[in-house]
């Protein structure tokens, strides 16, 4: 016995359905035979010509109906259509073809179809576990692995470190759905973690494509952590994560740790729910490059707002090198940041974290809750901040900068003040704010550059001698005139013409001589804001008592004043920073050790606001804000800002002998009340 077969060709369709309606040529090999028929007959004979195109009936060649076989001499080419006319099957050399052959073609037509999801790409597999030869599609979508969730956090975790740990360098990780983690995933290779779509939301009822939840106990760590920190000697470069929401589950304390890592690339992330910050910046300062430098940070939205009781002191963004490193926090980039926070700060520096740069970043939160919109905070003073950039900032709670000195070349361009809650007084704030320099949309400017007349209304009264006036006792100035008053007759004389003068007593005791501007009641008051600066010589170093500053009166001592004071009698011959306000003083005595002795000349100056006053000191020479070094800050005992105060430079005997000593300048800035 023999397998019973069809004894009629069988032709199917694109999608390898029996070909019904079907168009079937037959033409000269290798031309079309559409247009190059040749003799088809129904019996092998050749007498019983049939008529092309022959048609189908449930994939069969049918005559008058009936299911029948078509002959041909020789080789030939044909073509198959569908009933709608499409293309199913060229072939120039029909008698070669087998069924092996035959089914390829089919297979290339179906990987050519996109008219259906069975067809074209939804016909081709791949499997992440197989090698693929270089240049195929696999070996390039093995560069690309994606990840599903089990939705266990032991399993999650476990499952996303494994395939982190096994990817490449540069190799993207696509991650979809809903994750739980119970320890901390790290990265320590230049890998991309990518989420299925935009992982920025705007509120916690929003449910994210792609999140990742902390599911485990109270944690002081970070839910992923970034970089080589405390391992080896170079830090990680590259990688990046983007379009992921991270739900700290109201115990963890970091969302993100970026710990000796550069060049990564963070994209679209919304961090909430986390105890200490959305983003940590660390570095152990154990490595040989730049350990945390140049990492970009684009359209990332913290939300430490969306759970009030877990995230309540959380920051932002915390800078904080350990280990006694400050070394390579730099040159982060930020664009498009916002940041919801209530009693933490927006971004906050605890340690290191130099040359950030901020593009229209957006800090928020309201009247009632504390915490700054950013917070210089370190107080170290081998420590770097300085070199931030902020444009636009819009900034509900202002800034803070703690010691000053450390923040040279920051700036601020364009703040946003009309955002400012009812708590925030002043756009910038601290004892260091006076080495700040920007200006607000409205044209006011602070900082350093209110020794300048740049954006805003202020008055300027220089001293630079010009002639000396003994008869009556007035220095004419480049800026006006400054006027003596004392005992004596010779009271002073022009040591240096042009650039310096010298104040004397007589030798009598208790003798007193004051040069000053702006006497009362015409005087300045701390309403104003004014800048006090002077570069003085003590000439005189025993039997002798110098103030300079602002005072009421050349009183002995001042009721209302601010200034600097020697007295070889007191304090170890120290310099005292004096407020006083109604005769109740507050004193500080200088902690940089700075006495009379062996110094020549120093620069002083006073930046002061309602309620505040800072007092700093440079080396002599020109001046420059570089030089500036930072002494103390006193916020009590301030005079209260209507009383009239003028600047100027006290000086008094203490014994039957001239006293005398040399102003090189002297400097009044004060603002102009305009609004």
């Amino acid at each position: 016995m023999i397998a019973a077969q069809s004894p009629f060709p069988f032709f199917t369709d694109l999608q390898g359905s029996p070909l019904q309606a079907g168009y079937l040529y037959f033409g000269v090999a290798g031309m079309n035979p559409e247009t190059n028929p040749i003799n088809v007959s129904w019996d092998s004979a050749g007498t019983q010509p049939a008529a092309q195109p022959i048609r189908t009936l449930n994939g069969l060649p049918v005559r008058n109906g009936t299911p029948a076989v078509v002959y041909v001499d020789g080789d030939h080419s044909m073509t198959i259509l569908d009933s709608a006319g499409r293309l199913v099957l060229y072939a120039p050399n029909a008698a070669s073809l087998t069924a092996a052959s035959l089914e390829a073609a089919r297979v290339l037509d179906r990987l050519s179809d996109s008219t259906a999801a069975t067809e074209n790409a939804g016909l081709v597999a791949f499997n992440p576990a197989l090698s693929y030869a270089a240049g195929t599609v696999g070996a390039m979508l093995n560069l690309r692995k994606a990840f599903l969730p089990v939705g266990n956090a032991a399993t999650d975790a476990a499952a996303l470190q494994a395939m982190i740990d096994a990817a490449g360098d540069g190799q993207r990780i696509d991650i979809f759905g809903s994750f739980s983690i119970s320890t901390r995933i790290n990265i320590t290779k230049p890998v991309y973690l990518v989420g299925v779509a935009e992982g920025a939301q705007f509120s916690p009822a929003q449910t994210p494509k792609t999140q990742i939840t902390w599911a485990g106990g109270t944690s002081t760590g970070a839910m992923i952590r970034i970089g080589k920190y405390g391992t080896g000697t170079d830090a990680l470069w590259g990688g990046g994560i983007e379009g992921i929401s991270l739900n700290g589950g109201g115990v963890c304390a970091h969302g993100l740790e970026i710990a000796d890592a550069s060049w990564g690339t963070y994209r679209n992330l919304y961090v909430w729910n986390v105890t200490a910050s959305a983003l940590h910046g660390i570095t152990d300062g154990t490595k040989t490059s730049q350990p945390s430098a140049w990492n970009r940070f684009y359209n990332c939205f913290f939300d430490l707002r969306a759970a009030l009781v877990a995230s309540a002191n959380a920051h932002g963004v915390l800078i904080e090198a350990v280990n006694g490193s400050n070394a390579g926090i730099t040159l982060w980039y930020f664009e498009g940041l916002k940041v919801n926070h209530s009693g933490g700060d927006g971004v906050r520096w605890v340690k290191g974290g130099d040359g950030f740069v901020f593009m229209k970043p957006q800090f928020f939160r309201a009247d009632s809750e504390t915490g700054y919109s950013c917070r210089f905070a370190s107080t170290d003073a081998t420590d770097i901040c300085n070199h931030c950039i902020f444009y636009y900032p819009i900034a509900s709670a202002g800034m803070y900068f703690a010691t000053p000195g450390l923040h040279i070349g920051t700036h601020i361009h364009c703040y946003d003040s009309q955002n400012l809650n009812s708590g925030v007084t002043e756009l910038v704030q601290g004892p260091g704010a006076s080495e700040v320099s920007g200006f607000s949309t409205f044209g006011q400017q602070f900082g350093v550059s209110r020794l300048h007349s740049a954006f805003d209304a202020i008055a300027d009264d220089s001293m630079a001698l010009v002639r000396y006036d003994s008869a009556n006792g007035v220095a004419h100035t480049n800026c006006g005139s400054w006027y003596l008053a004392g005992s004596g007759t010779n009271v002073a004389a022009a040591a240096i013409a042009g650039s310096a003068i010298d104040l004397k007593t007589l030798a009598t005791l208790n003798d007193s001589v004051l040069m000053s501007h702006c006497v009362a009641p015409n005087g300045v008051g701390t309403g104003q804001w004014p800048t006090f600066q002077a570069g003085i010589e003590l000439l005189t170093l025993t039997n002798v008592k110098t103030r300079w500053g602002l005072f009421d009166s050349n009183a002995d001592p001042a009721g209302d004043g601010i200034w600097i004071e020697f007295d070889p009698t007191l304090s170890s011959g120290q310099y005292r920073l004096i407020c006083s306000r109604g005769g109740v003083q507050t004193v500080v005595v200088n902690s940089l050790g700075f006495t009379g002795a062996g110094i020549s000349s120093l620069r002083w100056r006073i930046d002061v606001q309602p309620g505040r006053a800072t007092f700093y000191v440079a080396s002599s020479g020109a001046p420059n804000p570089q030089l500036w070094v930072y002494l103390a800050t006193i916020t009590t005992n301030v005079p209260i800002t209507t009383t009239a105060m003028g600047a100027g430079v006290f000086l008094k005997t203490t014994a039957a002998a001239i006293a005398s000593v040399r102003i090189g300048d002297m400097k009044l800035v004060q603002r102009v009340n305009y609004l």
